[in-house]
């Protein structure tokens, strides 16, 4: 079986399209993807066909993480994991040291769904572990 290495590229405006109908496919939200204030996509192509994308929107040392999506075809293969991975690495070189994730169509302007949750990581920070913890692991 061959395996496939999708392309991690920045998106363009002609991926907005595609990465659209991608989102509206998973049931995410589209409705100001192109009307967000400082919002960097970047998307996974596998022979020119836009299979993942993740969005990210700055404010000012934090960031909201938009979105990651994977076509159908193409989960548990780990790519979500490697474009998050990336993206956070990359937002963390710029400056970023909180990134934010929120759940279901919880939008910050408006009061968020009942249901909607937000998560946040701290990037700035190492992770430290206990001697026990690495024992415990192995």
């Amino acid at each position: 079986m061959l395996s496939l290495r999708p392309a991690n590229r920045s998106g363009q405006s002609a991926d907005l399209a595609a990465v659209t109908a991608l989102l509206k496919s998973a049931g995410l939200p589209t409705d100001d993807m192109a009307t967000a204030s400082d919002l960097h996509l970047w998307v996974l192509e596998i022979k020119g066909d836009v299979i993942g994308a993740i969005g990210i929107e700055r404010f000012g040392a934090s960031a909201l993480l938009r979105s990651p999506v994977i076509a159908p075809a193409y989960r548990r293969r780990g790519f979500g994991n490697r474009l998050v991975a990336q993206h956070e690495q990359d937002v963390q070189k710029q400056g970023v040291g909180q990134l934010i994730l929120s759940t279901e169509t919880a939008d910050f302007r408006f009061l968020c769904p009942a249901s909607a949750v937000c998560m946040a990581k701290a990037l700035n920070q190492r992770i430290r572990r206990r001697k026990s913890d690495v024992r415990a692991s192995v």
